[in-house]
């Protein structure tokens, strides 16, 4: 007997592919096997003699099996095959590929707006995703719906990525609003007013008794002088000038990894799997365009 997975179905396993290289197929499934063939059911092709297959009032000729079982072990940490259902279940649209969607007890139908319904089959579908494909010519041959799989899960970042987490942080930087924002979430303090004093090259409302005291007579300055010169770049005066090269480097030690500490909270759900030392150069790159500093 011939036949083959429906166009749409055989690309959504391609993807499913690319974006889980390293899943487990130990209970994928496409063809029924004898149990599916004594009944109804998508995992028969159509347009085959003897066969009982969901639908068959399709346009073409051909032997299609319009059901795709895949195994339930994405083999990434953090990721679950639950995850992947209810993404794709609210994706707008879903029933033009789609009919239904049985997983782990549970039957979602297009015809009932994808909410879950308790199932009752003779295998609860634990072990694998059942996708049944929606019920249209259109559907069988559609090979350009977005699954955004992308967004599922906990992926590494991508160069692409990165970039935009550096220009977020270097816009984030640049404004006057955010250097008071950084302030206000990272340092801990509240200047009570938006840039530095000119006529005094920092941002006094950093508080050197917290984050580390001045010295005159060994040559070091406070964190807290250092990251307001830092954030306020002004570097024309003698108080600036004193802000010294390991003054700085201080400074972003303290701060680099708090800022990526916050990127990180801030990135969407199931990405805390991403490298904090991938963001935290991200931030550091970020703050060395935005200083122009070597130390940075």
């Amino acid at each position: 007997m011939s036949w083959r997975l429906t166009k749409s179905l055989a690309r959504f396993r391609r993807l499913v592919d690319e974006r889980w290289p390293n899943r487990d197929h130990a209970s994928d499934g496409t063809i029924g096997d004898t149990a599916h063939q004594a009944e109804t059911s998508g995992h028969n092709p159509d347009d085959t003699a003897g066969s009982r297959p969901e639908w068959n009032s399709d346009s073409d000729s051909v032997a299609e099996v319009r059901a795709f079982d895949m195994d339930s072990d994405l083999r990434e940490p953090g990721t679950t095959a639950q995850q992947l259902v209810d993404h794709l279940r609210v994706l707008p649209g879903l029933d033009k590929v789609f009919r239904y969607i049985i997983f782990d007890r549970k039957i979602y139908r297009a015809s009932n707006d994808w909410k879950p319904e308790t199932y009752t089959g003779a295998s609860p579908h634990t072990e694998h995703i059942h996708f049944s494909g929606a019920y249209t010519q259109a559907a069988d041959d559609n090979e350009t719906f977005d699954f955004r799989l992308d967004e599922v899960g906990n992926m590494a970042l991508t160069d692409d990525d990165l970039d935009k987490v550096e220009a977020r942080v270097l816009a984030l930087l640049r404004g006057a609003d955010g250097k008071r924002a950084v302030g206000q979430a990272v340092l801990g303090y509240d200047p009570g007013y938006i840039d530095g004093d000119p006529t005094k090259g920092v941002w006094p409302g950093i508080p050197d008794a917290t984050y580390g005291k001045s010295s005159s007579t060994n040559g070091t300055v406070g964190l807290g002088t250092a990251v307001g010169t830092l954030l306020s770049r002004q570097q024309t005066n003698a108080q600036a000038d004193a802000v010294a090269a390991q003054a700085v480097t201080t400074a972003l030690a303290a701060v680099v990894p708090a800022v990526a500490a916050a990127v990180i909270a801030k990135l969407p759900q199931g990405a805390d799997q991403i490298s904090q030392a991938e963001v935290t150069e991200a931030v550091r790159v970020a703050f060395a365009d935005a200083f122009g500093s070597a130390s940075a």
